[in-house]
């Protein structure tokens, strides 16, 4: 009985954690999109090629959300 339960409890976290990665995976897409859009012609060469495309946006923007030198990033943004 015991088993069965965290049996039960490993699936039914499993399914929302799968659920929770989904949506980040969504909403990183929609930002690298919009990011790809508005960055990819930037004067900044460094900029231009952190954003020339959707992969290169979305890695971009993954290492934003996992503050993965997100400095560097971001000074070369908003600067």
């Amino acid at each position: 009985k015991f088993l069965s339960k965290v049996d039960h409890v490993m699936v039914q976290a499993t399914k929302e954690m799968l659920h929770f990665g989904l949506v980040v995976a969504l909403c990183l897409y929609v930002f690298a999109v919009l990011a790809t859009n508005l960055l990819w012609d930037d004067p900044d060469e460094e900029i231009a090629n952190m954003f020339a495309n959707l992969g290169q946006s979305f890695w971009s923007l993954f290492k934003l959300m996992t503050m993965d030198g997100w400095t560097a990033v971001a000074e070369r943004i908003i600067l």
